[in-house]
């Protein structure tokens, strides 16, 4: 945490704050959970105007009596956002380590859907470099539980798309833009269809 005068950076000028405010920064290393803490005095009252990340728009703007409640906002806000830095690595960390471990012949499981749930199984057919794959959808073997709904499990080598080259990321093969696989770990897969 640093504390510092006001400069007048591009990004200030659309946050608004008065020019005796003084910035009180939280860098992280996911930077949607850094803070930026303006605080000035209003008069009797201590205020302070909190943000996150880039964004120009306050995450709270509060007055306070006294300043060791200003500073026991800020405090809680630093804290919750660095336990949410903590989280946020460590499921990053996990799909990353899950990414690097993908190999040719296995399989990917993507679910997506809206007000329903869809399965798609992948197979990799090539691995090229660290984060490229070509991978090909293959057929899913589905239960019914009911009329509109079940379980699916893949059907390995049989094909029903054609090849594509598909770059792997932060949280698994991005398939497009609703839809990222990630390795199948093996179990069966519910899915729900109501058209």
């Amino acid at each position: 945490m640093t504390t510092s005068n006001p400069v007048a950076t591009n990004l200030r000028s659309k946050r608004v704050v008065p020019a005796e405010a003084v910035e009180i920064r939280y860098d992280s290393e996911v930077a949607r959970n850094s803070v930026v803490v303006y605080t000035w005095q209003q008069g009797v009252n201590l205020v302070a105007k909190a943000f996150l990340g880039r964004k120009s728009k306050p995450y709270w703007f509060y007055r306070f009596s006294n300043d060791a409640n200003r500073q026991a906002k800020i405090n809680d806000l630093i804290d919750e956002r660095t336990k949410s830095t903590v989280r946020d690595l460590a499921f990053r960390n996990k799909y990353k380590a899950e990414s690097a471990s993908i190999q040719v012949g296995d399989v990917l499981c993507s679910s997506w859907g809206y007000e329903q749930t869809n399965i798609d199984f992948y197979q990799v057919m090539e691995r090229i470099g660290k984060a490229t794959v070509v991978i090909r959808e293959i057929a899913e073997d589905r239960t019914y539980d009911h009329s509109m709904s079940g379980t699916c499990m893949p059907v390995l080598n049989q094909f029903v798309g054609e090849t594509m080259k598909k770059r792997i990321g932060d949280f698994g093969v991005k398939i497009n833009s609703c839809s990222t696989a990630s390795k199948w770990d093996g179990g069966s897969k519910y899915w729900s269809s109501y058209a």
